[in-house]
């Protein structure tokens, strides 16, 4: 009896376990081009070809809805790599581990880590890297599940990191329109608009948000508009600033503009005036 019911309890385990195990991600290969510009920041972008076997036993389809991936840096002592401070890739006891999720079905994956937020002195560093799966199983809402992921879902490397250059950034002052792009005014109720700036680094493929001011509400002015947190860049990086009209649901851009690290000195230093988009005047100050 003893036994019966022994072999009974394996065979559920066994049977519990492969339920578990039956979505799983087979990574086939990973191909690293390290040291490489993506848009406007600097880093490395990592190529994944793998094959998803996956069945929604509720949607009955062999796709869910989106497909994450978590990738891991290591350092070459095998000790998870720590985020710099100013970015917005943190994760866990702030170490390196970079999410990006994909909506339509495919087999390739392209992700880019880029080098400002590895926490790393300049120089030549020999370094690795670990996949980890999830999916949302029949909406983008679902809390994202871990799946099985097998083959070969790690990685060495090696990168030239560049120097990094870290400062804090100002809105000294800005002045927008009237109207928006469409002659429209800013707020439906025909009232101004609710200023904001945020900095953003964009690549092709990630936004990364660091920073978003307060709002100054009913203007189309503001000044003194508050100081960022620490900004942490690669030395050719460029940031991107936005000037926002704030709405319920979907934020109005006004104006958006890329400059590198020399830029914003140089336009701090001589108080110089810019415009762009629907934004008439600017004035940004760096705090080094």
């Amino acid at each position: 009896m003893k036994f019966t019911l022994l072999y009974i309890f394996i065979l559920c385990s066994l049977s519990s376990f492969s339920i578990q195990q039956k979505d799983t991600l087979l990574v086939k290969s990973i191909e690293v081009n390290s040291d490489k510009f993506s848009n406007n920041i600097y880093g490395a972008e990592i190529e994944i070809n793998t094959i998803l076997k996956y069945y929604n036993e509720i949607k009955k389809t062999k796709n869910p809805s989106s497909l994450i991936f978590r990738i891991t840096i290591f350092d070459e002592n095998n000790k998870p790599i720590q985020a710099t401070e100013s970015t917005s890739f943190k994760k866990s006891n702030n170490q390196v581990a970079i999410s990006q999720e994909f909506l339509n079905e495919r087999s390739d994956f392209k992700i880019f880590i880029p080098y400002y937020c590895l926490n790393l002195e300049k120089g030549l560093h020999k370094l690795s890297l670990l996949i980890n799966a999830y999916v949302r199983d029949t909406s983008i809402t679902d809390k994202p599940r871990e799946i099985f992921c097998k083959g070969l879902n790690h990685k060495k490397l090696t990168i030239n990191k560049p120097a990094t250059k870290t400062f804090k950034l100002l809105v000294q002052g800005v002045k927008i329109t009237n109207f928006d792009s469409k002659g429209s005014t800013w707020d439906w109720t025909g009232g101004l608009a609710d200023i904001f700036y945020n900095i953003s680094l964009i690549s092709t493929n990630n936004s990364d948000l660091i920073f978003n001011s307060s709002t100054v509400k009913n203007t189309l002015s503001a000044a003194w508009m508050d100081y960022s947190e620490n900004i942490t860049i690669s030395e050719n990086d460029k940031i991107t600033i936005g000037v926002y009209d704030e709405d319920t649901m979907f934020h109005d851009i006004v104006g958006q503009k890329d400059f590198t690290y020399t830029e914003l000195l140089s336009l701090s230093d001589s108080e110089t005036e810019i415009s762009f988009g629907q934004v008439t005047y600017l004035i940004l100050k760096v705090k080094k």
